[in-house]
């Protein structure tokens, strides 16, 4: 019996999927992660003009982004090239799916 217990851990870890749904584990959360900082942008920024809106969503485009592409340069982490394509493909769906729903509050002077 502790034979068995010990070779359990190492062998059938819970977590261990194999290579085919490693995306799964490590991908998908940052595309989950960009879509919903993407959609709180989209709701924060509804109400000001074009222009900042604009420049607000770039920012914060270009800080997702940056934050993967510099763990690949200099910040300590786990760089991918597939992180960065689920961050873009999670501003993307973001904004596909939230953008036509978020309209201007009407504003009573």
């Amino acid at each position: 019996m502790s034979a068995m217990i010990e070779w359990l851990p190492y062998n059938a870890h819970p977590f261990k999927l194999g290579s085919n749904f490693d995306w799964l584990v490590y991908n998908v959360p940052d595309g989950l992660w960009s879509f919903s900082f993407m959609s709180f942008l989209l709701i924060a920024c509804r109400n000001d003009r074009p222009a900042t809106r604009k420049l607000c969503l770039a920012f914060g485009s270009i800080l997702m982004i940056g934050v993967e592409v510099a763990q690949g340069i200099y910040i300590p982490g786990t760089y991918d090239h597939l992180d960065v394509l689920a961050t873009v493909a999670g501003m993307g769906l973001s904004y596909l799916f939230a953008a036509p729903f978020i309209a201007p509050i009407a504003r009573f002077a």
